[in-house]
């Protein structure tokens, strides 16, 4: 009874720590796609809420000038379905659409804002396109007000929704995981893997498991999710956007391992039950009994289909089951005898040597240790493992075991979002996310030392007719070389990250006078202005570039980045292929 007792007492821990494991990971991939979307969306709103500013408030362009924008913008980021700017009757201003729109002064995304003097920024359900065929969107819209709280127009941004499922599906690699994308009010907007009886816009309000709209993060279990599978389930919000994205993991898949436990478990218990039996009937029979019992339970262990391990004291191997030969390319006789060691990454090894004793000394039983081990061929692969230890009759410990499972695609996935997280995906460059934190750092550090900080606002002057020229495709590479020759011009301390299209930031740290930057500045337009060869032909461009500096032009982020947006315009007006320090007397 005490001991079956035991065997039920570790089997619940072991449980309840594959299923802590679980949730960990689905939260985690939960959060890495809320910041993918958050970052598109913001991108969006930003780009098209500063244009209508421009043109509605500032007056500083012209519709043309905005459409060419909105044209531009939509060519180089497959997110975007369309951009608009209405005035205050619902008349469409600036559009990337090239044909004939229709009456647009009655949608949501118009009438919310006429009809709600208060509001701002209003995000609509997901609706299919008026004028792209099979296409579905949900707009980002912002409402311009003047002084006196009059509607003076709405910038709107239509998000493509086929576009992003397209994105999230190519980063789905994990057989077991499912994204879902929600409105805060339940309703549908895309599922990966696709569930085939639900459509765009369907209210799963009532198969969530969760409050919405949601206020704080939540891991919930369902009995059937989407596909009528049991799954555990993270849901994050996207408050500013009125969105949730939800993460999820299959229960039986997440279980599996302790399903495994469980059936060895209930062998040893059947063992140790019909050993003892035998035992008070015949020697010999138990005897018997005994090892054929162990030959099952070596067959149970042999067939895991995660690695076993067993090392002593000093971590030296004992045991390994045959399935090291498949998935790390040994034989498992030829490493009985070897220290574990030996077969661990130099920088992982101090903190599983500490483990191990912590398992040895403590009796302790640790679940979740990551680390990479060197496969036969010479590569490294990761490895988590749940680690306890076993003792003889007498007390004294037997062995330590190891369940040990490969999740090296499990970590590059994860890295390939931190990476998406942070970098432009055409150039490597820093994104607009990314280089936001970095300038708060920047200023943080130049008040400490008291120097100055210089941002460069980059665009390329006359682009466009390359594309229409040369195909995107030639425009592209084009970004990715201009990438790189602004990279190449800047100190070790520097930044340099894509603003969007063919916009960059560029961040200087450490300056002592204003002409440092106005001098890399002009090295810049230089590089930027030598001919481009690609094909046996060359092509030419050049730059404007526009400089504010901290603390003298602005005081933080928002401020800095307008002016030296505004002084990039000045260097336009002045002949192009220029840099222009921003002057409050002059800029336009």
């Amino acid at each position: 009874m005490l001991f079956g007792l035991l065997v039920g007492m570790a089997t619940a821990f072991l449980y309840q720590r594959v299923i802590d494991r679980a949730e960990a990971e689905v939260e985690r991939s939960a959060l890495s796609y809320q910041r993918l979307i958050f970052n598109q969306l913001a991108d969006l709103d930003r780009f098209v809420t500063r244009s209508a500013t421009d043109l509605l408030i500032e007056q500083s362009i012209m519709p043309e000038q905005a459409i060419d924008r909105f044209r531009h913008r939509r060519a180089t980021n497959p997110f975007i379905q369309d951009l608009l700017v209405l005035d205050a009757n619902g008349s469409i201003l600036a559009t990337a659409w090239e044909g004939a729109m229709p009456d647009v002064d009655e949608h949501e995304y118009f009438t919310h804002h006429r009809d709600h003097p208060d509001s701002t920024l209003h995000v609509t359900r997901p609706q299919p396109s008026l004028v792209y065929e099979n296409d579905w969107f949900i707009s980002v819209s912002r409402a311009l007000r003047n002084r006196d709280g009059e509607l003076v127009g709405v910038a709107v941004g239509m998000f493509s929704v086929t576009s992003l499922t397209a994105t999230l599906e190519a980063l789905l690699s994990e057989e077991d995981l499912s994204i879902a994308v929600l409105t805060e009010s339940g309703a549908l907007i895309l599922r990966l893997p696709i569930a085939s009886r639900f459509s765009i816009g369907d209210d799963l309000t009532a198969m969530t498991g969760v409050d919405l709209p949601l206020t704080a993060p939540a891991t919930v279990h369902l009995r059937a999710g989407l596909d009528d599978i049991a799954r555990i389930v993270h849901f994050r919000a996207l408050p500013e956007y009125g969105l949730i994205v939800a993460a999820s993991t299959s229960r039986s898949a997440v279980l599996a391992v302790w399903h495994l436990a469980v059936v060895l478990a209930i062998g040893i218990w059947l063992l140790f039950s019909v050993a003892s039996l035998i035992l008070v009937r015949r020697l010999r029979n138990s005897i018997r009994q005994a090892q054929a019992s162990q030959a099952r339970f070596r067959k149970v262990v042999e067939s895991a289909s995660d690695l076993i391990v067993l090392v002593n004291d000093g971590g030296v191997i004992q045991y390994a089951s045959p399935n090291w030969k498949a998935l790390l390319g040994y034989d498992p006789d030829e490493i009985i005898g070897q220290s574990s060691m030996d077969l661990i990454h130099p920088e992982d090894q101090p903190r599983l040597g500490k483990t191990l004793r912590a398992v040895v000394v403590n009796g302790e039983t640790l679940s979740g240790i990551e680390y990479r081990v060197r496969h036969a061929e010479g590569h490294w692969r990761w490895h988590s493992a749940s680690i306890s230890a076993l003792y003889d009759s007498n007390g004294g410990l037997d062995a330590v075991i190891g369940i040990v499972r490969d999740v090296t695609e499990s970590q590059r996935h994860q890295r390939r979002l931190a990476q998406m997280a942070q970098e432009d995906p055409l150039t490597g460059l820093a994104n607009r996310n990314h280089l936001s934190s970095l300038i708060d750092q920047a200023l943080a550090e130049a008040d400490r030392t008291g120097t100055l900080v210089a941002f460069l606002f980059i665009d390329l002057d006359h682009f466009k007719p390359v594309n229409d020229q040369h195909g995107h495709e030639v425009g592209d590479l084009i970004l990715v070389q201009v990438a790189r020759r602004i990279a190449g011009t800047l100190r070790r301390p520097d930044v340099a990250g894509r603003f969007g299209g063919d916009e960059f930031l560029v961040l200087l740290h450490d300056l002592s006078e204003p002409d440092q930057a106005i001098a890399i500045a002009k090295r810049i337009a230089d590089r930027i202005g030598k001919a481009f060869a690609f094909d046996n032909q060359e092509i030419s461009i050049s730059c404007s570039i526009g400089v504010a500096l901290y603390p003298d032009d602005g005081r933080d982020e928002r401020e800095l980045i307008l002016r030296a947006d505004q002084a990039m315009y000045q260097a336009k007006q002045n002949g192009r292929s220029t840099a222009q320090r921003y002057n409050s007397e002059t800029v336009l």
